[in-house]
């Protein structure tokens, strides 16, 4: 049997329904609490059916670049770009001069070059063989790394 009951709530009363039992009294006044869990519940499980879903993480691989593979460069001054088929991280990727496997000269990526383009400049080394060694990080931490060899000739 239902019977109206005033019970405390905070600093207001309100009025709730209590049903007999055999064992007393069972308060119904959390129904309200229990409506918005169950609804709440509800939109998550939609919220995060709907969510687009992550991809895993995964390396970039090199498209073109500048100097190409057995290019030779001549001048003084040089413009090295290696482009990728995503977006690398700027500031931990790197681009270095090799001869001999030592390397001639460290070139700090551009950090506002496209987001999927390494780009750096500077003076050519001196008449020689040599390899661009990159190492790209893509956007989501995975490194890739390769080396495109040139010569230069005055």
């Amino acid at each position: 049997m239902l019977l109206p009951r005033i019970v405390p709530r905070t600093t207001t009363y309100q009025a709730v329904l209590v049903r007999s039992t055999p064992l007393g009294y069972c308060k119904r006044e959390h129904a309200m609490t229990d409506r918005l869990i169950v609804g709440g519940t509800a939109l998550l499980a939609i919220a995060l059916l709907l969510a687009p879903q992550t991809t895993q993480a995964r390396a970039v691989n090199m498209v073109e670049s500048n100097p190409q593979a057995e290019t030779i460069i001549h001048g003084d001054h040089a413009e090295y770009v290696v482009r990728f088929d995503g977006p690398v991280n700027h500031f931990a990727s790197r681009l270095e001069i090799v001869q001999d496997g030592r390397v001639v000269r460290t070139l700090r990526p551009l950090e506002n070059a496209a987001v999927d383009v390494l780009f750096a400049a500077g003076p050519v080394p001196a008449p020689g063989r040599y390899a661009l060694r990159w190492t790209a990080i893509s956007g989501d931490g995975e490194q890739s790394s390769g080396q495109i060899p040139f010569a230069v000739q005055q």
